[in-house]
């Protein structure tokens, strides 16, 4: 059953369908900007995904074929502090679902941002990407250079940062922005890809291994805690089967 939510002409939409929910930010001629009123729109669409226990995967992508995402509407950079844009990622990155960036475009600004929250990316094989902060003459916010610099290292985080020069091509996957990068006509088919995977595995294992994956540095009590999960989850699976297909071929 498929179900579809969507708030205005431009905002973005929610489609709920097959253990799969999809935001599709949807203002293509603004390279799908995000803008203050779209924030409660996606407050309300994670709600909706976070209450709804069938569901095994969260996407978000873009429409049309230039753009994922802008970011956060960039003239508000001008008008005075606003964490709310900063808050939402937040949530999308600590959300216990597993998370997939489909992008059919480029992505600048906060949409680069919005890209590193999710545990995957999947991307069109001429992507680029760019952080244009050096050259708007602004200091990205504490979050933001933190996911660039964990997640994609420091030489890269410097280059973006520092040049605002884009990323693009090969460049995408080397540096681990990208998972795996596709032909344009190939995108929909490798996110139903990945969505059987993730499908076909125990939803209590990723929300767990989630937990301790988004964590920058494992305290002892953390690495405590990881070997006690471990050994709950052997316990419970001892008798299900799941352990018996330890050897089968992925």
């Amino acid at each position: 059953m498929t179900s579809v939510a969507v708030a205005s002409p431009g905002s973005p939409r929610l489609e709920l369908a097959g253990g799969c929910a999809t935001i599709a930010l949807a203002d293509p001629d603004a390279h799908n900007r995000i803008t203050p009123t779209h924030l409660a729109v996606l407050h309300e669409y994670l709600d909706r995904v976070e209450a709804d226990k069938s569901l095994h995967l969260l996407v978000f992508c873009g429409s049309g074929d230039r753009s994922f995402c802008s970011g956060y509407d960039a003239s508000l950079l001008y008008a005075g502090l606003d964490a709310r844009w900063e808050a939402l990622l937040e949530r999308i990155e600590a959300l216990p679902l597993p998370t997939l960036c489909a992008m059919n475009g480029n992505a600048y600004g906060g949409g680069l941002d919005l890209a590193l929250c999710c545990d995957l990316r999947i991307g069109v094989s001429d992507l680029r990407i760019a952080m244009l902060t050096a050259r708007l003459g602004v200091v990205l916010y504490a979050a933001g250079m933190r996911r660039i610099v964990r997640m994609l290292g420091a030489a890269v985080a410097k280059r973006l940062l520092l040049t605002a020069m884009p990323l693009q091509g090969e460049e995408l996957l080397r540096s681990g922005f990208l998972t795996e990068a596709v032909q344009r006509g190939a995108l929909d088919e490798a996110v139903k890809r990945y969505a059987s995977a993730i499908e076909a595995c125990s939803a209590d294992s990723i929300v767990t291994t989630k937990q301790f994956l988004n964590k920058p540095v494992w305290s002892d009590e953390d690495v405590a805690n990881l070997q006690g999960a471990h050994e709950r989850s052997i316990a419970s699976t001892a008798n299900s089967g799941r352990l018996s297909r330890w050897n089968d071929k992925p």
